[in-house]
């Protein structure tokens, strides 16, 4: 007979039952559904626990066997994972907020809802950025305006974008700033990408410089020592000398510990800066970069002539809104003297934010009646003069850069081996 995918001699209930089983008197006794198990779905057995045991024993014998040796080779391939992977989060992130300005800008200048065009864009993400986004379309259908929705999600956008957002928004120039700010980020991209990797590379190596350096202290010079002494060989002079230098970071690590964590930070903060992903609010820092700075304030000053607005009314947005602290104090002291009568552009120049020709050329276009055309050229001119800079920078000090690192190498290649020659040869 029959029974589908149960075991023979059971019944299903509702189904079939067979006669003899009726007339006899075990029929009254319930029946006991027995489900065949399917293949290859089978749970964890006494072989699988094995296997996890004796990984597990592996790895407790090595840490046992290799120790520090163990642990030193884990902290660097954490750091170098770490590396790696902030690497892809931040190309992840710049992809991100490009895509999603190009699909607002898009939208707005079809004029269609930017709701709808976020949530198409927030489709094709996972994860928090696609639940930010989804936040930002149902601000925007509860009807919040741009700037609004995006100061209740933060992080959609780097605060330079951000900022041409809102000039855009107070000038009626959205769709402008909209385009205008994903092209200076797909234009960023091409120049910074390469300055980024020379920043990454530069300072991998550095970080393991000073592991190897770390480990030939801890565990080399301690043996070197203990076996000089006992042969009564006296130490080189430059390996007396690394060690006096090593044994100084050592000593002195209330000091040397700041500068490693500083050391890492810059490494850190000036790529993310360049890519825009965050403020680089350090004046000191931020000051070196401040052609980046007259870009920017441009940018926003070309959308608010394009929007046949006062030039007050931009310098008012950006006092307000700049996300650098020390350039935003100078554009309050700009704005109140514009607004005194002033000439914003000698302004802006005394201030430090324009350069002498950027003056002289703007005030040119003022009195030929085109200075919405003049400030937005004169911005692209300031981002491309200034990558090119800095890419000649970076060409110039690379070479000196690896340089340097390679004499350190040589130091404690030196350090480390000379002591080893002068044993053999004393012992011979």
């Amino acid at each position: 007979m029959e029974w589908g995918t149960f075991a023979p001699g059971v019944a299903e209930e509702g189904g079939l039952v067979d006669r003899e089983l009726e007339e006899s008197p075990e029929a009254a006794k319930p029946v006991v559904l027995t489900p065949v198990s399917t293949p290859g779905r089978e749970g964890l057995r006494v072989q699988h626990l094995m296997y996890a045991i004796g990984v597990s024993a592996i790895l407790a014998w090595t840490t046992m066997m290799l120790g520090l040796w163990f642990l030193t080779g884990s902290i660097f391939l954490l750091v170098a994972g770490a590396i790696g992977l902030a690497v892809v989060l931040v190309r992840r992130a710049a992809m991100q907020q490009e895509s999603l300005l190009w699909a607002l800008a898009i939208a707005s200048e079809r004029s269609m809802p930017l709701a709808p065009a976020a949530l198409a864009f927030g489709e094709q993400f996972s994860g928090s950025y696609q639940i930010r986004v989804q936040i930002l379309a149902d601000e925007l259908n509860e009807g919040a305006t741009l700037p609004e929705a995006l100061d209740k999600v933060r992080g959609l956008l780097n605060p330079e974008s951000e900022l041409l957002v809102r000039v855009g928004w107070a000038t009626g120039t959205l769709p402008q700033s909209l385009r205008l700010a994903a092209a200076a980020k797909t234009s960023r991209q091409a120049t910074w990408g390469a300055l980024a990797g020379r920043f990454a590379y530069f300072g991998f190596i550095l970080f393991d410089v000073q592991v190897v350096s770390g480990f030939l202290l801890y565990f080399v010079a301690p043996k070197y020592q203990s076996i000089f002494q006992n042969f009564g060989i006296p130490l080189p002079w430059m390996t007396q000398f690394t060690l006096r230098v090593t044994h100084s970071f050592v000593n002195y690590f209330y000091l040397s510990l700041p500068i490693l964590l500083l050391e890492v930070a810059l490494f850190a903060a000036v790529p993310l800066g360049l890519f825009g992903l965050f403020n680089l609010n350090i004046p000191w820092l931020d000051y070196f970069f401040r052609r980046r700075h007259s870009t920017l304030i441009l940018r926003a000053l070309a959308l608010t002539a394009e929007g046949d607005r006062p030039i007050n009314e931009g310098l008012a947005t950006l006092a307000k809104n700049y996300p650098s602290s020390w350039v935003r104090k100078r554009l309050v002291l700009v704005r109140k003297e514009a607004e005194g009568g002033a000439d914003w552009i000698e302004s802006l120049g005394d201030h430090g934010l324009l350069r002498p020709l950027d003056e002289a050329v703007l005030a040119s276009a003022l009195r030929a009646g085109n200075l919405p055309w003049a400030l937005g050229e004169m911005a692209d001119a300031n981002d491309r003069r200034l990558g090119y800079r800095l890419q000649l920078m970076i060409q110039m000090l690379f070479p000196f850069l690896v340089l340097a690192l390679g004499v350190l190498v040589l130091i404690f290649a030196v350090a480390y081996f000379s002591p080893v020659v002068r044993l053999i040869e004393r012992l011979t």
